[in-house]
């Protein structure tokens, strides 16, 4: 099955590019193989793209709920999300429910597994962008606390809005950096990626648990700008319109903030709003911001 990593193409892009490297200076091809870039696939053979193919049949739609039944032994869940023409804000909401389990994903050629969780705030491994963000309740004596490892999986892969097992396995890494697990189910654990290029374009999400696994949900959001709200520096002050903030919801919706809500200076999330707190209008509360651009607290004015 497909992993995550960084490639470099000797054209603008795989639709036109000649062959796949692993290198910036194109001096070494990547192995021979399927590539896959804006729902276009192609395999490289002896160095060199010979197909190119549209894939739309392999992506499951943008705005669809995915849940996953539970399985008996360790599991790796791979899924295509097609995010449509548009440009805006795409909201990943993953529900680990409580076994431990792996999250990332990848748009574009890039691999994210930050996430701002619903009972928890702010998480992320301390390895590096491509690394599972391991996520669920450690003390869930049924499934237990993950350990470092490689694992071998059994894959399922997201076809017609359902999981299905395919032949083989693949083998997963966890590092020590890479555990999140908390005291409790984490609930909702929100990503997100900017889709700043209109045109078609996949996501890619990977799920994998080392042990019997209790279900998942997944929501891949179709891309949207942000709504604003307007703020303050102090309780009941009045808020200039000028001063807006933009939230992608945790615990909120959209345009009102909630706990552990990611927030922004601008509706594309290009600029996280910095450290400090705020005095929120239509809420009437003082919401302090962390490094991270999460809502940490919240302390009504009333």
């Amino acid at each position: 099955m497909g992993a995550f990593g960084n490639y470099f193409l000797d054209g603008p892009n795989l639709a036109s590019a000649i062959a796949v490297y692993t290198d910036s200076t194109l001096s070494t091809a990547a192995p021979d193989g399927f590539y896959s870039q804006n729902g276009i696939v192609r395999q490289q053979l002896n160095g060199i793209l010979v197909t190119s193919v549209p894939c739309p049949s392999c992506e499951e739609a943008c705005d669809t709920q995915i849940v996953s039944a539970a399985t008996r032994g360790g599991a790796y869940f791979t899924s295509t999300f097609a995010l449509g023409e548009s440009t805006g804000v795409v909201r990943i909401a993953f529900q680990p429910n409580s076994c431990a389990k792996g999250f990332r994903f990848n748009a574009n050629g890039v691999g994210y597994n930050e996430v701002s969780t619903q009972n928890y705030g702010y998480k992320v491994p301390s390895t590096n962008n491509l690394a599972y963000n391991v996520l669920g309740d450690f003390n869930n004596a049924a499934c237990g606390n993950p350990t470092p490892g490689s694992y071998s999986l059994d894959i399922f892969k997201l076809e017609g809005g359902l999981y299905q097992q395919q032949p083989g396995s693949e083998s997963v890494i966890y590092a020590a950096g890479d555990n999140n697990t908390t005291f409790t189910p984490p609930g909702i654990c929100v990503g997100y990626y900017r889709k700043q290029i209109a045109g078609p374009m996949p996501l890619e999400v990977e799920i994998a648990s080392q042990t019997a696994a209790d279900g998942f949900s997944l929501l891949v959001e179709c891309p949207t700008l942000l709504l604003p709200t307007f703020y303050g520096a102090d309780c009941g002050e009045e808020c200039p319109e000028d001063d807006t903030i933009y939230n992608i919801p945790v615990n909120g919706s959209p345009g009102v903030i909630g706990l552990y809500d990611w927030v922004f200076e601008d509706n594309m999330a290009q600029n996280g709003m910095p450290q400090g707190q705020y005095y929120i209008c239509n809420i009437d509360s003082v919401i302090t911001v962390d490094a991270n651009s999460v809502v940490t607290n919240i302390v009504s004015c009333s």
